[in-house]
């Protein structure tokens, strides 16, 4: 049918009907409008107002098409947000090492589909629930210079704050180093045993821990990997012997926070030092704790620079894919007037 010829008022009345199809598909209002003011011939205004007659018109089939789309948006993005907070988990426990890295890396990957569907759903209700116009808009008020890109702008905006500022203040406030003016350092202690080595597997991660016992001393003191390898001292721990005085380091506030076991008591400590010569190199840990938070402030940046790039690509195929279906459409419009 050649809607060409039409008046006015029916174009904008089959404009309409026709839009209330249109919403169900993957288009921005904007791109709405301008397929109706290509199909019926309309002004951009007036093609706004075919818009605002179907949201009035048909007014319960419209708003239960929303709530269609962002029930089906909310399911893939609990889906993603799932995935996203296991790698994130799963990432913090293997804080430190390679893995752990590509795991917290991993699970952006995964929160950015989480982050569209939020986007999806506040821009859909935002124009849901906007009140109707008594005139109509300007050309651009929606789409890439108007509410829907404010909506995607500003989410995207604080959701990449969020975990940009995060390993930022992590560089900043240190996370992960020790803080040498909290340790306490212990009285003299008497070696019960030879310190044993013990494995630990935590999820993918394994690790070894040194066990220390003390004459006259009911606990166990743990020793973890990640101090033992920052090793300063001409002594290695296995040459220690029943009967060796050391002095450990452990924090202020540690006594009140054991690991409970079946065995007792058992206290995580930070250094051990043998005639006052300490074990490990604690300054040295914190260099290379901060060196990989800034590490992961320059992969967090590179990961949503190219997130970023592949949006803008993103956005650019929808649009040629949207002209290509445009030409298709007025094409075989044509076609049907020429007949």
């Amino acid at each position: 049918m050649d809607y060409q010829t039409l008046p006015k008022e029916e174009r904008i009345a089959r404009a309409s009907e026709y839009a209330l199809m249109l919403v169900a598909d993957d288009l921005a209002v904007e791109e709405i409008v301008v397929e109706l003011s290509t199909m019926f011939n309309l002004a951009h205004e007036e093609a706004r107002q075919a818009y605002e007659k179907m949201r009035q018109d048909h007014a319960a089939t419209y708003k239960k098409t929303i709530n269609k789309k962002n029930i089906a948006a909310l399911a893939a993005g609990v889906t993603s947000l799932i995935f996203a907070l296991t790698y994130f988990f799963m990432g913090k426990e293997m804080s430190g090492k390679g893995i752990g890295t590509a795991m917290i890396l991993l699970s952006i990957l995964f929160a950015l589909p989480a982050l569209n569907s939020v986007i999806i759903i506040i821009s859909n209700w935002i124009e849901k629930n906007r009140k109707q116009v008594a005139k109509p808009h300007l050309p651009r008020y929606l789409g890439s210079k108007g509410d829907k890109f404010k909506v995607y702008l500003f989410v995207s905006i604080s959701f990449a704050s969020i975990f940009i500022i995060w390993p930022i203040y992590s560089y900043v406030s240190g996370e992960g180093t020790i803080d040498e003016t909290r340790l306490e350092t212990s009285a003299p202690k008497i070696l019960h045993k030879k310190p044993w080595k013990s494995y630990i597997s935590d999820n993918d991660n394994r690790f070894y821990v040194y066990y220390f016992s003390f004459l006259k001393d009911p606990n166990i003191y743990r020793f973890d990997e990640e101090y033992v390898k920052y090793r300063m001292a001409t002594y290695d721990i296995d040459s220690l012997e029943p009967g060796d005085v050391l002095t450990i380091r452990y924090r202020r506030d540690h006594e009140m926070s054991p690991h409970q076991q079946d065995t007792g008591k058992i206290f995580t400590i930070f250094n051990i030092a043998k005639k006052g010569l300490p074990y490990a190199d604690l300054a040295a840990r914190n260099m290379a704790v901060n060196k990989e938070n800034k590490k992961n402030i320059g992969n967090f940046i590179m990961i949503f620079a190219v997130m970023g790039g592949l949006f803008l690509t993103y956005r650019q195929f929808r649009a040629r894919k949207y002209k290509r279906i445009m030409a298709e459409r007025m094409a075989n419009t044509t076609d049907l007037t020429l007949r």
